[in-house]
């Protein structure tokens, strides 16, 4: 009986210890799973909001200067930024299985993934390229036309199709890119609010989730 009673007993032993590790084990991962939350909610709730402003800032200032009519329009003179801290390395550098246990749901894994893809689109067309490829595209014509003086160019714009062409093309996309990082901002705000919550919520939340 006393055999009995110390294999019972050890063997239950055994089990809790298992079961301890492994519950010490998920802890541990979900501690560092928040730790990714926390980083990532960060980032977007600062860094990746006012980049993407910005970016909406700086379509407008490149849609007033393709609508001025000047004659070398000086494309720094409104503070574009090339923004490198807008940069889908930061969610790409977490693995795909870390990255959706994080998220905790499909919805924030599909938008966070959309979000970032998107940055990288927004990266690839940024405001300042389109407004210098206007702006040489202009002084070219100009110098087709032999048009030196800004009055002879602006009177010039106004009746050529060429122009009319060019300033509506990359007005109509810019637009366009003006959408999306607005489209992303919403997005950003979304995961901001869905990742937001005490740290010791979300760890025994990633703790339970199988």
């Amino acid at each position: 009986m006393n055999d009995f009673s110390n294999l019972m007993s050890g063997l239950i032993g055994a089990v809790v210890g298992v079961l301890l590790a492994v519950v010490l084990a998920r802890f541990a991962f979900a501690l560092r799973l928040n730790g990714i939350r926390n980083f990532l909610r960060f980032y977007l709730s600062t860094i990746a909001q006012d980049k993407l402003q910005k970016y909406v800032t700086d379509v407008g200032n490149a849609l007033k200067e393709i609508h001025g009519h000047e004659l070398h329009p000086d494309f720094m003179k409104q503070g574009y930024d090339m923004m490198p801290m807008l940069t889908s390395e930061v969610f790409k550098s977490i693995t795909n299985e870390d990255m959706a246990r994080v998220m905790y749901n499909q919805k924030n894994l599909t938008d966070i993934i959309d979000f970032y893809y998107s940055v990288d689109f927004l990266k690839d067309h940024m405001p300042i390229t389109y407004f210098r490829e206007y702006v040489t595209k202009l002084e070219q014509h100009y110098a087709e036309k032999n048009l030196k003086t800004n009055t002879e160019r602006a009177l010039h714009d106004l009746e050529c199709p060429f122009i009319k062409h060019e300033r509506e093309y990359k007005s109509a996309d810019l637009q366009l890119k003006e959408q999306t990082a607005n489209e992303c901002i919403t997005l950003c705000s979304n995961l901001v609010k869905n990742l937001k919550g005490r740290g010791l919520w979300w760890i025994l939340k990633y703790t339970l989730k199988f």
